[in-house]
């Protein structure tokens, strides 16, 4: 007797708990059913209406029904009750093509949940590789903070880890450049690459092989926020972009038969790459430059202390030099560093914002640029990384040469940053163990 009360207790409780669910559900199966008249006759309401067909849809994935509440004249970021939009019910439902409709409609890809959550953050927390891909290519920042203080880097490589998924399952290229916190700005930029805040010891001590006296002294620097940095040099086909879109002065280096495509864009000044820089600016809105002499020695070492970021030797397998004739090959043909950029040792030469001064003597040691006698326009500019044709000796990371600021070589090319803000940018990659230089017989790593 007590056990039957006790159930019919329990299944009417149930029943209750289910009334909600159910009458969400006949709402909507009724909204789907009424006539057009019916909604015509309440002209107060149409507008919230159509409000909520938009984020219906975007959850069931109607998109027939979501693009005629676009037509209808809903704001593509208009919220929910919860405070969602239409985008991130889309991108929470795994729903590709309304993903891709909503944000050709002007949803912006960056939009926060009132948790925090961006929809690059829903998406790498379910794994969805195509919505990661459509995001990644509208634009969505990496790097911004959300729940629980991370990114959506952090939560792609808390679910995927790198190795491991990428072994059993085939490197899904989206999936990869968010696990490795690779993005681009445009469709047509540079890829980048986020790298932390860290010290380094800047310079080579006097037992370095094929040390120079202008790196000295050695000093403690310290990156005090993080940025972002090409992953590669930049690209005879990057720079044709900037020429086609009317930047860079309209001038087309010759690549002297060596071919063009993914090589390092060669024969140009200090003067052109400025000019790339000034076209990234205006074109992303992104405050993009060149690398500072002591930001590129930073992240050409990524945390190592020895002659090159892969020990005290370097072989013809991990960088293009000591080549006679033929000259450059398609960037990243080579391993990366410890920060995922490639070829900081050989290809090509690499302008930098910094002036020439014939040692670190009261360089700034907050990875400022620095300035000096040698600054008349063009000036003597600050060259890093050695080229194609040369040898192991200048292509260690400490060593550092000059050129006139107008010169044009075949030698030369370089490598572009940008600034990020103070919540964004954050990489996924720890900021390195500052090192001291390593002796020469320490073991490469």
């Amino acid at each position: 007797m007590i056990s039957n009360a006790i159930r019919t207790w329990v299944l009417a409780s149930a029943l209750i708990a289910m009334l909600p669910a159910w009458a969400d559900f006949e709402t909507e199966r009724n909204e789907r059913s009424a006539p057009a008249a019916k909604t015509a006759s309440r002209p107060a309401t149409a507008g919230l209406d159509a409000a909520a067909a938009l984020h219906r849809a975007a959850r069931t994935g109607d998109l027939y029904g979501l693009k005629a509440a676009l037509a209808a004249g809903v704001e593509v970021g208009a919220r929910d009750g919860r405070g969602w939009t239409a985008l991130m019910r889309a991108v929470n439902e795994n729903h590709p093509p309304l993903v891709e409709e909503l944000l050709r409609a002007g949803a912006d890809p960056d939009v926060r949940a009132p948790g925090g959550a961006t929809p690059l953050f829903r998406a790498a927390l379910h794994g969805y590789a195509r919505v990661i891909a459509l995001l990644m290519e509208a634009g969505a920042d990496l790097f911004i903070v959300g729940p629980q203080g991370r990114t959506a880097v952090d939560v792609a490589r808390a679910r995927f880890g790198i190795g491991d998924w990428v072994r059993r399952n085939g490197e899904d290229p989206a999936i990869a450049a968010l696990l490795d916190g690779r993005f681009r700005d445009c469709e047509e930029c540079p890829e980048m690459v986020g790298v932390p805040a860290g010290t380094f010891v800047r310079g080579s001590p006097p037992h370095e092989g094929g040390r120079d006296r202008n790196e000295g002294p050695l000093t403690r620097v310290t990156i005090g926020t993080p940025f972002a940095v090409g992953k590669y040099e930049v690209t005879f086909d990057e720079w044709d972009s900037c020429v086609r879109g009317g930047g860079c002065r309209g001038y087309r280096p010759d690549d002297q038969g060596r071919g063009r495509g993914r090589r390092p864009v060669t024969d140009v000044s200090w003067g052109d790459a400025m000019q790339y820089v000034s076209w990234l600016r205006e074109k992303t809105g992104r405050h993009y430059r060149l690398l500072s002499e002591s930001q590129w020695e930073y992240v050409a070492r990524a945390g190592t202390g020895s002659r090159y970021s892969f020990g005290n030797s370097i072989r013809r397998s991990q960088a293009n030099h000591l080549v006679a004739q033929g000259g450059t090959v398609p960037v990243g043909s080579y391993p990366g560093n410890g920060f995922g950029l490639h070829d900081v040792h050989g290809n090509v030469w690499e302008w930098t914002r910094d002036c020439w001064n014939e040692s670190h003597e009261g360089a700034p040691s907050n990875g400022a640029p620095r300035r000096g006698a040698h600054c008349g326009w063009p000036g003597r500019r600050v060259l890093r990384g050695g080229s194609w044709a040369n040898g192991p000796g200048e292509l260690r990371s400490a060593n550092r040469w000059w050129n006139p600021g107008w010169l044009r070589s075949a030698h030369i090319g370089f490598r572009v940053a940008r600034a990020c803000p103070a919540d964004r940018c954050r990489p996924h990659r720890p900021a390195p163990v500052a090192r001291g230089p390593e002796r020469p017989g320490a073991r490469a790593r």
